[in-house]
């Protein structure tokens, strides 16, 4: 939590009037806190000795930094200095601000890489502290929604500036001269790497006789950025980093191991950059320079100006993680056919701290956990848990020495780094980008600079806590195929798939935390026998030894999923009650039925799942850049589950794009659902149901349920004998040699055209499409015959897309765009037809598949079959003879009238299967404000009107007035009038929930309470209670939130949670 020392109380005051909760501060001598562990780089020594401004405190959201503070009481900052702390804090890849504060106003500045875009925009923008928006300055600026000029517009632009330096020397080196991407890979990262040493201060001019002599000596400039410029230079700097970092420190030349001697280890390693040299022209070396010396980066004989350069870059401030992240989509382009085997995805910081933070602060001990990520590629879960170990082990100190604890040292950390972490992968090259990292991150957490010897590692990381988990036999294959010529352009050839850590059973019990983001994508061929084969082998051993034995014989890896085999085996790395946390593929939860659900329900009576962050409506947002598949993260206990008692807490954050454009989103614990575990085997839907609506939403599909065992579609429709027929439609490419059925030809397809063409018989005929050769699947005659209702495949994302067509009069074939439900032979065949046709047209059909379907709302936006046949039929013996005539009234009027009477459809079918008013209330919410589509999602985030806030309140007032009815009072709802500002749209909306008769106007230092508390704990809901008794809710001003339903939701929570505390009964009333 972020701390306030006496010394800063006054400023605290200050900003509070903003929104702002809590402060950490930066004005200390020495680093005191854990909490500050996090502004290492700002605290440093070096950096408050030569820096002429420096921030005094900074207030976070969610453990990120939003804004910096000077203190203005003590004069203004120069306008020079300002700007360079504007440009450094810039390089910290925060989306944050710098604000000046005095009594009375703040001023806030942007921070930027860009010098010139600072220079534009300088003099910044001041907020008054009477300003009517003033208390949700805080809140709007964490968000994103507050907009200040010379921000950048990158999601993380520390990360982008040197990924597109990067670029270029991959243009230049691999593309152009056809250099070895992996050595491309050591030589410029040992170059930044240099960089980071001399941005930290840690090698400095006296140490260039140690390290490079040859700097001293033959081309000027003879100084620390020279050691990079020549072969020689580089072969001395590259030994004498070796030597400082036991070899590891991304390999160059493969012949070198521990034993070579430093003359033979710089006679090989001059050799290499020699032929790098020879190859490239010497361009190596001017890229290798340029990084040192922050030129212009240069591009073959040029120099190339851009916005940023390698000047504009401050080492001493970049997050190691992005070191990390730059490095591993460097090694994606130069070894694309290798990552995309591995199912490569880097896992953004955010979400990797989340699982790392929360799996350690479930175990016992947590300064003591023996922590493993089993797929660490670059790193960036292993360096997350190095910091919080440390962070933790250094709360510890304070908790038993008080006084006496003291910031952990190099000892320390190396001994934590040596003990406590471990990583595994298949590719060298993520190793060695995690040996970087970890490195680095040790070198950062030292509270001691110089001299570099200090540094020094005192252990080799291969073999001790990374590990290659190949095979001596896989490694063969995978050099030989590495060593082929790959031909250009071609993305087809693979590299062979390696099992890693899932084929041994080392290091059994051995860990308290397993984390990590294992491959995903499904895999094929060869690669799909190999996963599935060991995946259900290791289940059914973890099954087995869980005494789960009925489960264990019937387990089977579900096709060619790699993900899931990493969750059995971390069963098997942990200790009993130890914690795994993963980033998964959603299909895990999202999967109503099939394969993954029987998987999933075998996992949860395995292990005790304890949380589930859904992520499927972050998907394709910079949130997680390049993500386009729907992801969780989850969280379980290494324990057999008590099924009768167990629940575990699934959590969906909303999609806001104020905060996603900036890599953010909300993290409201509040939120979140307990969900027993007995309750998801018995319905595979409710995870799904959960993740797009609320409790409300899968009462209705209990009901939806309890219908369709009476009947549903496929009770009636299907493959069986006695069933009418149903299929999908024509699969016609690749044709087949064999000629079509006679009967066939001449049929006429419907594929998107207008139905009302039908009574015109101008639809093509199969032999005027694609001529008489037979389509891939024919299908059978009977599924065209007439009368049909056609059930669109894709339903579009507006009310007025069609989503199916009733073809009547003559037999049709339909593209496989359709699913065909026909009717023919059947006594009752209009109405069959009709219903069918109301119900693909309706909110609840929609809402069903949104709960429902594998597909539509998880993965794709389109429907399977199955989601239409598992839709409830009414048993047409109980329809009345005036909804049989009203079935067919509406089914005509849909398919004739230009206007759609869509609220006759919805109370109709609703209707039929015994929904309540307010039933069909959470059924129109769902649909209108929480579908899959951009459409709804851009209505969802919309400011509220004014009529449904009120709208809300009567509906809070009314579901409330029960609990008042019974004490003889009445409550009345009253709406906060909005605050009018001309710069900020109000974040919040308020309502009053007060006796009748009762009156109170919020005060701005209320609000701003209000709003700190909020954006402390990320709420989307506040509940106050007022000191005369009453309270006062606020919700985020987006129209998703001020439903009828969610106003419900809401009479809930305030009954079971606040109602004693606000309106207490006493003796007098």
């Amino acid at each position: 939590m972020p701390t306030v020392l006496t010394n800063d109380a006054p400023l605290a005051d200050l900003v509070r009037a903003y929104g702002c909760a809590d402060i950490v501060p930066l004005t200390t001598s020495r680093v005191n806190s854990p909490n500050q562990i996090p502004y290492l780089d700002l605290l440093a020594k070096h950096v408050r000795d030569t820096a002429a401004l420096l921030p005094v405190a900074v207030a976070e959201f969610q453990g990120r930094p939003v804004m910096y503070f000077l203190d203005g009481r003590t004069g203004e900052p120069d306008s020079t200095g300002r700007l360079e702390l504007q440009h450094r804090l810039a390089n910290r890849g925060d989306h944050a601000v710098l604000a000046v504060v005095r009594p009375g106003d703040l001023t806030l500045h942007p921070l930027n890489l860009n010098r010139e875009l600072l220079n534009k925009h300088g003099l910044g923008r001041t907020i008054r502290a009477a300003d009517a928006n003033a208390p949700f300055i805080f809140h709007s600026i964490a968000t994103g929604s507050f907009k200040l000029k010379g921000q950048p517009e990158d999601v993380d632009p520390v990360f982008r500036r040197i990924q597109e330096l990067l670029e270029l020397a991959v243009e230049d080196l691999v593309e152009t001269r056809e250099l070895d991407g992996m050595d491309v890979l050591s030589m410029t990262g040992r170059a930044l790497f240099f960089r980071f040493l001399i941005d930290r201060r840690i090698v400095e001019a006296d140490d260039l006789q140690e390290i490079c002599p040859a700097a001293l000596a033959g081309p000027k400039p003879h100084d620390l950025k020279a050691v990079f410029s020549t072969p020689e230079r580089a072969a001395q700097t590259s030994t004498w980093l070796d030597q400082t970092f036991n070899g590891d420190l991304l390999p160059l030349v493969n012949t070198l191991n521990q034993a070579t001697s430093p003359t033979q280890r710089q006679k090989a390693y001059e050799e290499a950059y020699a032929d790098a040299g020879a190859r490239s022209e010497n361009l190596v070396f001017r890229h290798l320079e340029a990084i040192l010396r922050g030129w212009k980066q240069i591009r073959s004989e040029t120099q190339l100006t851009l916005p940023i350069d390698w000047d504009d870059l401050n080492f001493r401030h970049i997050p190691i993680g992005v070191l990390s992240q730059v490095y591993e989509d460097f090694s994606h382009k130069v070894d694309p056919h290798g990552s995309r085997d591995r199912s490569v995805h880097y896992t953004p910081r955010a979400l990797a701290k989340l699982l790392v933070e929360q799996a350690l602060a479930g175990v016992d001990a947590p300064h003591n956990a023996r922590i493993l990520d089993p797929s660490c590629g670059a790193g960036v879960f292993l360096v997350l848990a190095l910091r919080e170990l440390v962070r933790l082990r250094w709360e510890h100190d304070i908790e038993r020495l008080r006084g006496n604890a003291r910031r952990p040292n190099k000892a320390v950390i190396q001994a934590i780094l040596h003990q406590q972490v471990r990583g595994f992968d298949i590719s060298e090259s993520a190793l060695r980008l995690a040996a970087l990292a970890l490195y680095i991150t040790v070198i950062e957490l030292n509270e001691i600079t110089r001299p570099p010897s200090e540094h020094h590692a005192g252990k080799a990381l291969k073999d001790l806590v990374l590990f290659d988990k190949r095979t001596d036999e896989e490694k063969r294959e995978q050099d030989k195929k590495k060593r082929e010529k790959q031909p250009k352009g071609d993305d087809k050839k693979p590299s062979g798939f390696v099992l890693g850590s899932l084929g041994d059973t080392d290091f059994n019990n051995y860990f308290h935390v397993v984390v990590g983001n294992p491959p995903w994508t499904r895999l094929k061929d060869d690669g799909k026998s190999t996963i599935d084969s060991a995946g259900t082998r290791i289940a059914r051993r973890v099954l087995k030894d869980r005494k789960l034995e009925k489960l264990a014989k019937g387990y089977k890896n579900p096709g060619g999923v790699p993900d899931l085999p990493f969750l059995w085996r971390a069963m098997e790395w942990l200790t009993p009650d130890g914690i795994m946390g993963f980033a998964l593929d959603a299909r895990l939860i999202l999967s109503p039925s099939g394969p993954i659900a029987k998987a999933r329900n075998a996992l949860m009576q395995a292990v005790s799942v304890t949380g589930i962050l859904n992520g499927s409506d972050l998907e394709e947002t910079p949130v997680w850049p390049g993500m386009k598949m729907p992801w969780i993260l989850m969280w379980a206990r290494n324990e057999k589950p008590a099924l009768e008692e167990h629940a575990f807490h699934i959590i969906t954050p909303v999609r806001e794009d104020e905060l996603a454009r900036n890599g953010k989103f909300r993290l409201d614990f509040q939120s979140a659902y307990t969900v027993p575990v007995k309750k998801v085997i018995e319905y595979g839907w409710l995870c799904k149901a959960l993740a797009i609506g609320t409790t409300l939403d899968a009462q209705v599909m209990e009901k939806m349920v309890i219908a369709a065992k009476r009947q549903s579609i496929s009770h009636i429709w299907g493959q069986k004998d006695g069933k009418l027929p149903s299929n999908r439609g024509l699969d016609i490419k690749p044709l087949k040699a064999t000629a079509a059925p006679e009967w066939l030809l001449e049929l006429e397809v419907f594929n998107d055209e207008d139905p009302g063409l039908f009574s015109t018989k101008c639809y093509p005929t199969y032999r005027n499409l694609y001529g008489d050769r037979r389509p891939n699947n024919t299908r059978k005659i009977e599924n065209f015959y007439h009368p049909l209702t056609l059930f669109r495949r894709a339903p579009g994302e507006t009310r007025e897309s069609t989503k199916s067509v009733r073809l009547c009069g003559r037999n049709i074939a339909f593209s496989k765009n359709y699913f065909g439900y026909s009717a023919s032979n059947h006594s009752e065949s209009d109405m069959l037809i009709a219903l069918l046709h109301l119900f693909a047209h309706s909110s609840l059909f929609q809402h069903f598949t949104y709960m429902f379907s594998a597909q539509i709302g998880a993965r794709r936006r389109i429907i399977d079959k199955k989601d239409i046949d598992a839709f409830p039929f009414p048993i047409l013996e109980e329809l009345s003879e005036a909804d049989r005539k009203r079935a067919v009234e509406l089914a005509d009027a849909l398919d004739t009238h230009s206007t759609k009477d869509w609220d006759a459809i919805d109370t109709f079918v609703c209707k039929l299967f015994g929904l309540t008013k307010a039933e069909q209330q959470v059924v129109e919410d769902t649909v209108k404000f929480n579908g899959p589509y951009r459409v709804v999602r851009k209505r969802a985030a919309q400011p509220t009107p004014t009529d449904e806030v009120k709208t809300f309140a009567s509906t809070l007032e009314k579901s409330l007035q029960p609990f008042f009815r019974v004490a003889g009072q009445r409550v009345r709802a009253a709406v906060v009038p909005p605050i009018e500002g001309k710069r900020v749209q109000q974040p919040w909306r308020f309502v009053t929930l007060l006796l009748d008769g009762d009156s109170w106007t919020p005060s701005p230092t209320l609000i701003a309470d209000i709003m700190a508390e909020a954006t402390k704990t990320s709420a989307s809901r506040v509940v106050m209670p007022l000191p005369e008794g009453g309270l006062m809710m606020g919700l985020i001003n987006k129209r998703r939130f001020w439903t009828r339903s969610r106003a419900r939701l809401c009479a809930l929570h305030i009954a079971h949670e606040q109602l004693e505390k606000c309106f207490p009964l006493g003796g007098d009333q």
